[in-house]
């Protein structure tokens, strides 16, 4: 284990100051301090680069369009083969005059410098530290973009910067949303710019995105950031020069916070639950909500939960429950039991009860009319917190108070206060993340229900 800094030895400071590293070396500012930005005696500020197949192109255009002189610390962590020696320093060395480091564990940041992760090594930072560990061989898949990003947010919290670029899989998401809920910063390289996308797409696809540029382009992001300076987007006060109201701010602090645009949404609803959360945050000023909206991400969740959590209800409005199975469902009874699938999709779904409602409605005529019925239910919403209450399909008493005995017992179990919905209805539904103002629509459909999102949206929108 490493000595404390401060109680070694002028020797050992004198031997890691000289020790050769690899790549290339570039000159350290006069008065900068070991693990400190040459700016301010604050810990050295920490990017952590999360790349894989088809990032050393990428990471070669990052660093060639970087200053030298930013005052961060860049710590590299790539997918590498321990079958073969890496020969990223050499690499990198040709497009960057920052010294290049491969990390062995216990070193201490410096600014300026950028640090290359080795092979089966777990990646963690502490106290501005870099610590290796072994990777655990008993798992079959290693992420170790999310292993040290994670680390990362937790040791820097809304300094915490994270860059993913091109790359298979999904690793780097996790950690990314580790840093975007400490309050840090999340780049993401431009899907369309990557050799491979899927994990810079799974970024930008779960919301997880501070900014989304080309490797050159998140260069001039991060000589931004260590300029003091704004992201693209994030000085909302203005537009042309024209002062924005606070509504509209918060609109856009929602849509860069959960990726929706609110301002589809019918306004005099959005307007009335953001002042509703003002007042409970005891701000009678929306401007003054505005400026803690942008210290306190978790106050903008809460918003988000207030404004996309809709009033619905086991067959809400019976009536039109009754058209559909008399008008439109019991004259296709026959062909609910052939052998091309019933297709149905509920956008909107919140919380699950219109979903289950229209499959007990489909399980009612099948039942009917004497065939088994052959129908998939696809339910969609943009709010995972509902949708993950919908798949568990538990509800209390109040929710099926009014709905008939002989449909309970069919179709629920009964576990003191709480009803579960049935394995047999369950499985004929689908319920997955999807924003219907962005994302393809699902094709092949014999019914679609809008009931719960389009008195939602404003005339545009619908």
């Amino acid at each position: 284990m490493d000595k404390p800094a401060a109680s070694r030895s002028k020797k050992e400071k004198t031997s890691q100051q000289q020790s050769p590293a690899k790549g290339r070396v570039g000159k350290r500012k006069p008065g900068s301090q070991r693990g400190t930005s040459p700016r301010s005696a604050s810990p050295t500020p920490i990017i952590g680069i999360g790349a894989s197949a088809g990032g050393l192109e990428a990471l070669e255009q990052f660093f060639r369009s970087l200053r030298a002189d930013t005052g961060y610390a860049f710590v590299v962590v790539q997918h590498l083969s321990p079958d073969f020696p890496s020969m990223m320093d050499e690499l990198l060395g040709r497009h960057s005059r920052m010294r290049i480091s491969q990390i062995t564990s216990g070193m201490e940041v410096e600014p300026n410098v950028i640090y290359l992760r080795p092979a089966r090594q777990a990646l963690l930072v502490r106290d501005g530290r870099l610590l290796l560990e072994d990777e655990d061989t008993n798992t079959h898949f290693s992420l170790p973009i999310d292993g040290f990003l994670k680390s990362l947010a937790q040791d820097r919290g809304k300094d915490a910067i994270g860059i993913i670029l091109s790359g298979t899989g999904s690793d780097g998401s996790a950690g990314a949303a580790f840093i975007r809920d400490s309050g840090g910063t999340v780049l993401v390289q431009e899907p369309a710019s990557a050799r491979f996308e899927s994990m810079p797409r799974t970024i930008v696809e779960r919301n997880l995105a501070s900014a989304i540029a080309s490797p050159i382009g998140l260069a001039e992001y991060v000589h931004r950031l260590s300029e003091g300076r704004a992201l693209p987007g994030d000085d909302d006060d203005t537009e042309d020069g024209t002062p924005l109201d606070p509504e509209t701010i918060i609109l856009r602090l929602l849509q860069r916070r959960c990726g929706t645009d609110f301002g589809y949404y019918k306004m005099s609803t959005v307007g009335r639950r953001i002042r509703r959360r003002a007042e409970m945050a005891r701000m009678s000023d929306l401007a003054d909500y505005v400026a803690m909206l942008r210290k306190a991400p978790e106050e903008l969740d809460l918003l988000t939960k207030d404004l996309l959590i809709g009033v619905t209800e086991f067959f809400r409005d019976p009536e039109a429950f009754e058209a559909l199975r008399e008008n439109a469902l019991a004259p296709l009874a026959a062909a609910l039991g052939s052998a091309d699938q019933f297709r149905v999709w509920i956008p909107g779904c919140a919380t699950g009860e219109e979903a289950y409602s229209i499959a007990i409605v489909l399980n009612e005529v099948a039942r009917r009319a004497g065939v088994e019925l052959n129908a998939k239910i696809f339910a969609t919403d943009i709010f995972s917190p509902a949708l993950e209450i919908a798949g568990r399909g538990v509800y209390d008493h109040e929710s099926l108070a009014h709905l008939p005995d002989d449909l309970v017992q069919r179709y629920f179990d009964i576990n003191g206060n709480r009803y579960q919905v049935k394995p047999s209805l369950r499985r004929l539904v689908v319920f997955s993340n999807h924003n219907l103002l962005k994302d393809p629509p699902f094709t092949r459909m014999d019914l679609i229900s809008c009931r719960n999102l389009l008195i939602y949206f404003n005339e545009v929108a619908q």
